[in-house]
């Protein structure tokens, strides 16, 4: 009867946009990238530990280790980020790393086997590359200097019972990846940017070009001319009384001390004669004794002491 193979943890780390490096400095990143590799294992648990498989591919490294080093695999690829921003900090050229760990049964043998091509397909997910993308757009410093990206079954393994300290789950935003035979969900930590951020850069990735407004503006009709505001009566309500506004404001009064008034159009309430936020007045006219009027934003006239 065959027997499967063990369970590995797998580590996949790219060189971020290698192929815009002068030659003369492409050919220093292999080494570059072997002694960032070299250190961040030092300080891992993973030191002492034989890769059961080491393959360059050109501006990456792909390894993989047993499955009860799992979370040190996790914890070296942020080791790795650290290292990265204190190598940045000194030297040129500057790296930045796109980092991915899966989990699966893997031969010692190559080739091509599941847990691998699934590796291979976080570590190179166009919606990977395009929230790191916008990361760094973000940042005029350089910064960040890598990213993370773990398969459902990682997070799972590492965080569902505790196996994995040092790191904080809700630094990863869960993505859905619509890469074609993708792992489906998978969890994305950029240091720097939290989940809630990675969240909405995801959805503003897989979002319709129309739906970003970074398409240009075609010839749109001319809006029609609003209709006028019906005719209403003008209120005045007098003296430590309640004011609910159900719009703007066009020619009422409020008078004696003490007032307390809501603008319900905004959902905001405030007391001591306190608009709500962004209200709206014209020729609003506030008598007796009160502390001011205050909104975020006013459009109109407010006249003091009935002028």
């Amino acid at each position: 009867m065959s027997t499967m193979p063990e369970q590995r943890a797998l580590l996949g780390v790219d060189l971020i946009d290698s192929s815009e490096y002068p030659g003369e400095q492409r050919r220093d990143l292999p080494g570059i990238l072997a002694a960032l590799l070299t250190a961040g294992m030092a300080g891992t648990a993973l030191v002492d530990v034989m890769s059961t498989e080491d393959q360059h591919t050109g501006d990456g490294r792909l390894l993989a280790f047993p499955a009860t080093h799992l979370p040190a695999v996790v914890l070296l690829a942020t080791r790795l980020d650290e290292l990265a921003a204190q190598r940045n900090a000194r030297f040129r050229p500057s790296v930045r790393l796109r980092l991915a760990v899966e989990l699966g049964a893997l031969p010692d043998t190559l080739g091509y086997y599941g847990p691998a091509i699934d590796r291979a397909r976080l570590l190179n997910a166009d919606l990977f590359k395009a929230i790191l993308a916008r990361c760094s757009g973000l940042r005029s410093d350089g910064s960040p200097h890598s990213g993370l990206i773990l398969s459902d079954r990682v997070h799972r393994a590492v965080f569902g019972d505790g196996w994995l300290t040092g790191l904080n789950s809700h630094d990863f935003a869960a993505v859905h990846l619509e890469e074609k035979a993708s792992p489906g969900r998978a969890w994305i930590r950029v240091p720097g940017f939290d989940a809630f951020s990675i969240t909405e850069f995801a959805r503003q990735a897989a979002a319709p070009s129309a739906d970003r407004n970074d398409e240009a503006p075609g010839p749109t009709n001319a809006p029609s001319a609003p209709e006028p505001p019906s005719p209403r009566p003008p209120t005045t309500v007098s003296g430590g009384r309640n004011f609910t506004n159900q719009a703007a404001v066009h020619g009422h009064q409020i008078s004696g001390d003490h007032n307390q008034f809501t603008s319900t159009t905004f959902n905001a309430t405030a007391s001591g004669n306190t608009a709500g936020r962004d209200t709206t007045v014209a020729k609003f006219a506030v008598r007796g004794d009160n502390n001011g009027v205050q909104a975020d934003n006013i459009h109109g006239d407010i006249n003091f002491g009935g002028r």
